[in-house]
């Protein structure tokens, strides 16, 4: 299945968090994330003023609802990741989990001298049509015949 890593950034704005694991929990592409990841996103969350039991709660559903997302193992390779410092704990989960793409506002941070010997492409999850082949194909996100699991996790 197609993976990809979700950087905090795309995490963070509630409703296009919710939009992207829907889509997932779909089965148009498998998630995973990082412990400092959700800590990263716990954090701004507070910082932009969400009460802490709040995105203590979002965090929560999100890692309930997602339980195989999680990577683990991954810091041994932080040092040998060259992309920006602060984002190399993204590019080493992506590496450790063989995850196909990350997506991130933070391009800059990712650029391709990096992240291509690694992974597919960086991409933004509001690019361009032109750049829309990175995402998985729409054929791929099939209705399920259950009821979908209420994922919500606005705030």
């Amino acid at each position: 299945m197609f993976t990809v890593v979700l950087d905090a950034c795309v995490l963070v704005p509630a409703a296009l968090a919710d939009s992207v694991l829907r889509i997932s929990e779909a089965g148009a592409f498998a998630v995973r994330w990082s412990a400092i990841i959700l800590d990263e996103v716990e954090r701004t969350m507070t910082r932009l003023g969400i009460p802490p039991d709040k995105a203590a709660q979002r965090i929560g559903t999100m890692t309930e609802a997602f339980p195989f997302a999680a990577i683990e193992g991954y810091q041994p390779l932080v040092d040998a990741m060259r992309n920006d410092r602060k984002d190399r704990h993204v590019l080493a989960a992506a590496v450790s989990s063989e995850c196909h793409t990350i997506v991130t506002f933070n391009l800059a941070d990712f650029p391709s001298e990096a992240v291509d010997p690694w992974v597919w492409r960086s991409f933004t999850p509001t690019s361009s049509s032109s750049d829309s082949s990175t995402w998985p194909r729409a054929q791929s996100c099939r209705r399920s015949t259950s009821s979908p699991r209420p994922i919500s996790i606005h705030h």
